[in-house]
């Protein structure tokens, strides 16, 4: 399954580029910057980010069940991502 399509209408978010901003100019590092994202949004919005930047993204999971499915996830809304 190919989701990549819909990051469009996030890229289109306000929010969206706000936080891509934060990222690109090293704000997103700052102690306190947190994206408090609904646990629905952070795959996409992870993987909208790896494509928009240039610099790798890291996705941190607690759990090791909780990685493979961030893996899976994100190899269906950013097929061309290395994961």
């Amino acid at each position: 399954m190919n989701l990549s399509g819909l990051l469009g209408t996030l890229r289109g978010l306000s929010e969206y580029q706000a936080a891509l901003a934060a990222v690109r100019t090293g704000q997103a590092g700052a102690p306190g910057f947190a994206l408090r994202l609904l646990r629905a949004a952070r795959i996409p919005v992870a993987a909208a980010l790896s494509q928009d930047q240039a610099a790798p993204t890291l996705v941190i999971a607690a759990r090791t069940d909780r990685a493979a499915t961030v893996a899976e996830e994100l190899t269906a809304w950013a097929p061309n991502a290395r994961v």
